[in-house]
């Protein structure tokens, strides 16, 4: 039975989703198969026999064939042994079956690219397909020989030398008390000589069970199975069946050894296949003689081949295999709410794809919706339906519900700015343009607010007008241009008189002196930027200067911005008198300088030893006069680098 999961979205109303269990990729097609423990007992790592009939989907040689649990996705190992156009047969290795109980699963196909994953190693206990002997032993006079060239195509292993009950074996890694041997052996026409064909499990003293196969030229032969003792066959029970020789024949032999109520026990069972494991016969019997059981062994006849030998579990009620529902794998999708934004032209394609939250892997999936495209009459929430399509043609749907917005912002282009004379009347002047042009992607008749409107008055001076154009969703975008009033007032100049500093009248004095600016006469108002209102202006500090003048019919101007700049004067540091002899005729004197710029240029009075100047490099530095003569006064003079002067 489908296993599905019902989910419910809530819109305006309830949409129902169906959605699969998880599914194996990239296959398109799934059978649930189910199965039943029939034994009573907890089977463990079981292979079970499965006939897989022929699917439309399906790869020819059945290559894409996949098992799984009821999870859909976790691997099963299985064997591919034959098949056909109709059917195949499979083993599938169960992981797990609890007495009376049931396993689902899961058959996957439909995957032409699949290649195929046929693993006997991982499914049997017991698996030799001969490509190698290694592990092998001889017994008695007899052998195996490895032969790649009797069936082409085909490695075997050849049944060679004595008869019965020499041959050879190979320990299968573990002891069973109940078993299936699978396998598919030849055998060449070559009289009665050593006629049987004889292989199976036997313990460590030889003791079991195996095949007893009368392959003569006779088309009508005996076949069955004997208990073997000390290696040494006995016991046969048999049954006549049609088995020519020179013929691949498909065998199991198969011993349960259980103790179950109403359940006849320790059943041994020889079944006989065509190649294509279509039955031809079987002869069971019961005999609980051994049940202990490590090795296959190869007895009998010569010549005769094997192309594999594989060993499993085995229980006398064996599970009940059926199949249910078929399943394709559609897709599955689940929207997500979205917005979008409309461009410069008031449109935008839809992408379906940005509206899937969520979506399965398996598919190569293609996408439409309903709306393909949005333009400035979208603009809010719209309901969206969302089509996803695979590359089978299988469909999904889901809804989403997309916000169109506009986010663009108008465009604006305002005039020129604009210079005017003003009246000599009034120092003002109307003021006209063109309005702004402007344009948007959605909105026809945007929302326009200025700061000035076109036939103002303007007063003398730069004003600044702003207009601002605001769309039906909110958004702005500002331009501005200046208004530039003039008059017929010239404006003022300033002359600047100072003597400080190396050069006079450059704007650069020494800190402490004055300086004074001048603005040209011809006004009736004078206003520094300091506040004073004469003319000239004179001070001491430095900063940046400039006038506002006014005329007769009361129009203003302003001169241009006039710097001063206020050096740092030199500081003479203490005069250290180094040596006063009270009785001698000379003495010496040191001088620092600081502060200003250095270098320092130093001059004194009187002429001392023939000189009056010197100089000091930096400041905190001294100089030094020497033999000073007793009773000199001496005057001291230090000029900076940018001709500031301390005595």
């Amino acid at each position: 039975m489908k296993r599905r999961t019902t989910l419910f979205i809530f819109f305006s109303f309830l949409i129902p989703i169906t959605t699969q269990a998880q599914w194996l990729c990239p296959w398109e097609q799934r059978t649930e198969i189910v199965i039943k423990e029939k034994s009573k007992s907890d089977l463990t790592n079981y292979q079970v026999k499965i006939e897989v009939p022929f699917k439309t989907g399906m790869n020819a040689d059945y290559s894409d064939l996949r098992f799984t649990l009821d999870d859909g996705s976790t691997l099963l190992s299985y064997y591919l042994e034959t098949y056909n156009s109709t059917r195949a047969i499979v083993w599938l290795k169960i992981p797990f079956l609890e007495a009376k109980g049931k396993l689902t699963c899961f058959l996957y196909y439909c995957n032409s690219d699949a290649t195929s994953a046929s693993d006997p190693e991982n499914t049997f206990i017991f698996f030799d397909d001969f490509d190698s002997l290694t592990g092998w032993t001889d017994y008695g006079t007899g052998k195996i020989i490895q032969d790649n060239t009797t069936f082409p195509g085909v490695t075997t292993v050849r049944k060679d030398d004595d008869c019965d009950p020499n041959g050879a074996y190979k320990k299968i890694g573990q002891t069973l008390n109940s078993f299936r041997l699978i396998t598919r052996e030849h055998r060449e026409n070559n009289g009665t000589d050593c006629s049987l064909n004889r292989y199976g499990l036997e313990g460590n003293d030889f003791n079991g069970y195996t095949i007893n196969r009368s392959a003569t030229s006779a088309n009508n032969d005996l076949f069955g199975f004997e208990r073997r003792t000390n290696g040494s066959g006995g016991n046969p029970q048999q049954s006549t069946f049609s088995q020519p020789v020179n013929n691949w024949y498909r065998v199991e032999l198969t011993r349960c050894y259980e103790n179950i109520e109403d359940l006849d026990d320790n059943i041994t069972n020889a079944i006989l296949y065509g190649d294509d494991k279509d039955l031809i016969g079987n002869h069971s019997g019961s005999d609980d003689t051994f049940n202990k059981f490590d090795r296959v062994v190869i007895r009998g006849g010569r010549p005769y081949y094997f192309d594999f030998i594989a060993v499993g579990n085995f229980v006398c009620q064996e599970p009940k295999i059926s199949f249910e529902d078929t399943e394709t794998d559609i897709p599955e999708i689940i929207c997500q709410d979205i917005t979008v934004e409309l461009d410069q032209n008031g449109f935008i394609i839809f992408d379906a794809e940005l509206a899937i939250a969520m979506k399965d892997d398996c598919n190569e999936l293609t996408y439409s919706a309903s709306e393909e495209s949005f333009d400035c009459n979208d603009i809010g929430s719209n309901r969206v339906k969302i089509l996803a399509r695979d590359e089978h043609g299988n469909e999904a749907i889901c809804i989403s519900n997309v916000t169109v917005k506009d986010n663009i912002a108008p465009k604006i282009s305002c005039p020129e700015n604009i210079s005017i004379e003003a009246n000599l009347s009034d120092c003002s002047t109307q003021v006209t343009w063109t309005e702004p042009i402007t344009k948007d992607n959605c909105t026809e008749e945007l929302t326009i607010i200025s700061t000035h409107e076109s036939g103002d008055r303007f007063p003398l001076g730069i004003t600044i007008v702003k207009y601002t154009a605001t769309d039906d969703e909110g958004n702005s975008i500002s331009c501005e241009f200046s208004v530039t009033v003039f008059s017929n007032t010239t404006t003022p100049l300033i002359e600047l008189e100072e003597y400080s500093g190396l050069n006079d009248n450059d704007g650069i004095i020494c800190q402490g002196d004055k300086f004074c600016l001048t603005a040209n006469s011809g006004y009736t108002s004078y206003t520094w930027s300091s506040g004073e209102t004469e003319n000239p202006f004179c001070a001491s500090d430095g900063g940046v200067y400039n006038v506002t003048v006014t005329n007769d019919i009361g129009c203003t101007a302003v001169s241009e911005d006039f710097t001063i700049k206020s050096n740092e004067a030199p500081l003479a540091g203490t005069c250290n008198l180094i040596n006063d002899y009270c009785m001698e005729n000379t003495g010496s004197v040191q001088l620092q300088a600081s502060n200003g710029t250095a270098p320092y240029s130093v001059s004194w009075t009187p002429t001392i030893n023939g000189t009056n100047s010197g100089s000091i490099s930096n400041s905190g530095e001294f100089i030094n006069i020497n033999n000073i003569p007793g009773g000199t006064t001496i005057n001291f003079s230090v000029v900076d680098q940018n001709g500031c002067t301390t005595n």
